[in-house]
């Protein structure tokens, strides 16, 4: 009986190797056709894969643009109290000034203002002549204006990325070298933004050390007469983004030195990306 059984196994094992060795003759036999389905494989992989680091690239530059927008929401709410507060509280002397500084033909009616303590709701229109509100609007303009377009770089047209020789765009696409140059922009905004709140805000945000190393690098660098010069350097970079210039990025800036948007200035082995902008 014992020996009926161990017959049983070794019939079983050796089919068992006959299934494998089938197997092995069908893949040699077919080796072609297998060949072919795999390079389609590879194909599609490579598709899917270009088409995943495009949503990647589209997701970070959506992800930018909603950091901008959030900030030019919270800039438009700040903007909006500072007028209502400025139309609610225009001194009366200074309304009278602009009444009489006018010709006697083009006068505005003027709304007297009652003292503050019998008015409980001040007047929002307290001059209703179109030329006050032209002034008004300019002044708004004047007092609000962002300082970002000097340091700022526009985005690259169709017709300059076409102009990129093909060995040094490679396959990178018009919208990644955008979402780039709006990476760059936000790293620009970063700093002078803490350069702009002087050394007292700059002590109140907990960033006074960073503040005058900002300041020494700018004393470092002069620019040709009175032009001010706007530079990062890649620690900027990476303190803001929290990711090192790498490879790909570095390529990246090579493409925005040939259409004009940044200039490396070297002293030493410092390396500091100066903004060329047409503004």
């Amino acid at each position: 009986m014992a020996s009926i059984q161990n017959l049983e196994e070794v019939m079983e094992k050796q089919l068992q190797v006959m299934k494998q060795l089938q197997t092995v003759t069908v893949f040699l036999q077919n080796k072609e056709g297998l060949r072919e389905a795999l390079l389609e494989a590879q194909q599609d992989i490579e598709i899917i894969q270009k088409g995943l680091f495009s949503m990647t690239q589209a997701l970070e530059k959506m992800k930018n643009q909603s950091i901008v927008c959030k900030e030019l929401i919270s800039l438009f709410t700040e903007l909006d109290k500072k007028i209502i507060h400025m139309s609610n509280n225009v001194p009366p002397r200074l309304v009278e000034h602009f009444a009489r500084s006018q010709p006697q033909e083009s006068k505005a009616p003027i709304i007297k203002l009652k003292k503050t303590s019998e008015v409980k709701q001040p007047e929002a229109n307290l001059i209703t002549n179109d030329m006050a509100i032209t002034e008004i609007k300019d002044c708004r303009k004047a007092l609000f204006r962002e300082a970002e377009d000097t340091y700022s770089i526009d985005p690259l047209t169709q017709e300059e990325f076409q102009k990129i020789p093909k060995y040094m765009i490679g396959r990178q696409t018009l919208d990644t070298v955008n979402a780039f140059v709006g990476i760059i922009n936000q790293v620009m905004k970063a700093k002078y933004s803490l350069l702009d709140l002087g050394k007292i805000g700059a002590r109140k945000k907990g960033e006074l050390d960073l503040y005058l190393q900002f300041k020494k690098e700018e004393s470092d660098v002069k620019g040709a007469g009175k032009e001010k010069i706007y530079f990062f350097t890649a620690e900027d970079y990476q303190r803001e983004i929290k990711a090192k210039l790498d490879k790909s990025k570095l390529n990246l800036m090579t493409v925005l030195r040939h259409c004009k948007r940044i200039h490396e200035l070297r002293t030493g082995k410092n390396v500091r990306y100066q903004v060329l902008t047409t503004r």
